[in-house]
């Protein structure tokens, strides 16, 4: 099983509430380029039960066996699972092991 999720979509809905297209997203419109290029909001690829990459995703906050937290852009990334590992961790990229069970953005 391979699942990608940008939660570009959820900052679009969020912006799209408070009033309308942010100024950002008309730009990015207009010069057809990639959203991920300005709006640094969290890719996570997730394959089967045992593998996580996510890019942009922050600064680590708690990293436990059972969850492991990041701070982003548009809140804060928790992962769920049992025996959670770093696998690498660069600047915005970080591979996560151990058997996951879910995520949630708050």
């Amino acid at each position: 099983m391979l699942c990608v999720f940008s939660a570009y979509h959820a900052k679009e809905a969020l912006s799209k509430e408070s009033g309308g297209i942010m100024m950002k997203d008309k730009m990015i419109e207009a010069l057809s380029v990639p959203k991920e290029l300005f709006c640094p909001v969290p890719k996570l690829t997730w394959i089967g039960t045992d593998d996580l990459t996510c890019e942009n995703c922050g600064g680590l906050l708690v990293c436990e066996e059972t969850v492991i937290r990041f701070c982003t852009s548009i809140g804060i990334l928790s992962i769920f699972g049992s025996a959670l590992y770093i696998r690498h961790l660069a600047e915005e990229l970080c591979v996560i092991g151990g058997k996951i069970s879910g995520m949630q953005i708050e």
